[in-house]
């Protein structure tokens, strides 16, 4: 009843009271008792039940309201004590995913560390395959997936007479022969699917 309805219930005879009509065992005194809800803000989170009064009377409403007082400090502490354990488990919230984001942002620089590596080294392969390129007396000309020219080394422009600055960017489809192309673009295919290519005359 008390749960329920959230309220007191005070019984001064539980054998002739309507709500209870039980039998009451002599080991508790007078036939009495007083039920008092507490509540924790308005969550209802506990029930005090008194019964055997020292004085061997009977609960009235004097004893009702005395509980009354007392289980609202009940109440209130239980609440402040709840407010403690929630702020505790909220700060622990924050140290994990602070610790948690620690740990992603070592990860994140370490990764940014070992990218930053490989590409200095990938830039330091490039400057020497350039230097190797520069000095070789064959022409060599370097084009992208596109066939636009990235690249010429200097016996290419000397042979050939166009300059990298000239043609950079640039398709070099011109200097192709029209009886060559069928097997340029062949080479070209072998090429982009990875085959081993030994080279082609034009």
């Amino acid at each position: 009843i008390v749960v329920s309805n959230k309220e007191p219930l005070l019984v001064q005879d539980m054998e002739s009271d309507y709500r209870v009509r039980k039998h009451n065992n002599e080991k508790y005194g007078a036939p009495s008792f007083l039920i008092m809800p507490v509540f924790a803000g308005q969550r209802l989170i506990a029930v005090l039940n008194l019964s055997n009064k020292v004085t061997n009377q009977i609960f009235d409403e004097k004893d009702e309201q005395v509980l009354s007082i007392l289980s609202g400090e009940i109440g209130f502490a239980l609440e402040i004590v709840n407010l403690h354990l929630e702020i505790g488990k909220q700060w622990e919230d924050i140290r994990e995913s602070t610790e948690a984001l620690s740990k992603k942002s070592a990860e994140l620089q370490t990764e940014i560390a070992k990218r930053e590596r490989a590409e200095a080294a990938a830039r330091q392969s490039e400057n020497l395959s350039l230097t190797a390129l520069d000095v070789n007396p064959d022409p060599v000309a370097v084009y992208d997936l596109n066939g636009r020219v990235t690249y010429f080394n200097p016996a290419f422009t000397r042979v050939f007479g166009w300059t990298l600055e000239e043609r950079l960017g640039k398709r070099m489809d011109i200097y192709v022969p029209d009886e060559n192309w069928p097997e340029t673009h062949m080479i070209i295919k072998r090429v982009m699917t990875q085959e081993r290519v030994s080279g082609i005359e034009t």
